[in-house]
């Protein structure tokens, strides 16, 4: 019995049995080195296989891949980076307030330590 992806021919009994065998890494392994597609790609055709097996029968799927252009020279993915001034834009305000009052409890907590550590010194 095969499945056809991205009109590649895959065994779905060995992938069936890795996964009744609970081998899942190792069903995801096999996708991607017959199909070279990506780890994400794979984990969703194993899930897809694991809840029905039967998902694949009948035509040839197609599986997106990222697309070239967001590779740089070094076959990295290219993302964006987000600072912490982006982070705390984005978390709400009561979040941020209950950050800042720990931090001040925190603060007030040390300087009653210095204080009673000055106290008890002399």
């Amino acid at each position: 019995m095969y499945i056809s992806i991205n009109n590649i021919q895959v065994d779905k009994t060995k992938i069936l049995s890795l996964i009744q065998n609970q081998k899942k890494i190792a069903a995801i392994k096999l996708i991607r080195e017959q199909l070279q597609i990506g780890l994400r790609e794979s984990k969703d055709i194993v899930d897809n296989l694991d809840q029905d097996p039967t998902y694949y029968d009948g035509k040839n799927h197609t599986i997106d891949m990222i697309p070239p252009e967001l590779f740089n020279d070094s076959n990295t993915i290219k993302t964006s980076r987000i600072t912490k001034r982006d982070q705390q834009q984005r978390t709400p305000i009561i979040e941020r307030t209950k950050t800042n009052t720990k931090t001040y409890i925190i603060i007030f907590l040390i300087i009653c330590l210095i204080i009673l550590g000055y106290l008890y010194s002399t």
